[in-house]
């Protein structure tokens, strides 16, 4: 289990365990246009749904099952984005990231995603980090790309969402450090 006060820095981001004190952030976030389009998941309704996702979050934290920060500024003053790893199997873990639509194309995500790969590999003993985004998400994809993700396959039936099927590419990371 990662201690609670988890911290990780980057040249000009924090990421930090996410909080109920998030959730106002999340939800704006998400009401965005066109936000979760790509996502599996629609907007929530209320920020109350949100609070069942951080409680889930939290959950999985103590287990030793996921974790998901809030990436920030530096300083704290600023919420850009949430990241987060999940357990899949042995060495295995699943990478899943956003960020606030006046936040992007700053490279803030790609300086986060490196982060927590490193610490991916360094703390939690993973091999290999898997990563999907619908496909025409190019976004995500040169995210991934710049943090060192290789292509590895297409899913033309990725995830459903409103009764139609969302293509989604998955990309993986394997620790240069590891003998697989």
């Amino acid at each position: 289990m990662l201690p609670s006060a988890t911290v990780i820095e980057t040249p000009r981001c924090r990421l930090r365990r996410i909080t109920e004190a998030d959730i106002p952030f999340a939800f704006s976030s998400t009401h965005h246009p066109g936000f979760c389009d790509g996502m599996p998941w629609d907007a929530p309704e209320t920020e109350d749904v949100l609070r069942a996702v951080q409680a889930k979050n939290q959950a999985e934290w103590e287990a030793g099952t996921g974790c998901a920060f809030t990436i920030e500024t530096r300083d704290g003053s600023i919420r850009l984005g949430r990241i987060s790893l999940r357990w899949v199997e042995a060495g295995t873990w699943n990478l899943g990231f956003w960020m606030h639509p006046d936040h992007q194309r700053h490279g803030y995500m790609t300086e986060a995603v490196i982060a927590l790969t490193r610490f991916a590999f360094d703390r939690l003993g993973a091999t290999r980090i898997r990563a999907l985004h619908a496909d025409w998400n190019l976004g995500s994809r040169r995210v991934l790309e710049k943090a060192g993700f290789q292509f590895i396959e297409h899913i033309p039936q990725g995830f459903q969402k409103h009764g139609r099927w969302i293509s989604e590419d998955l990309l993986v990371l394997l620790n240069p450090n590891s003998k697989i």
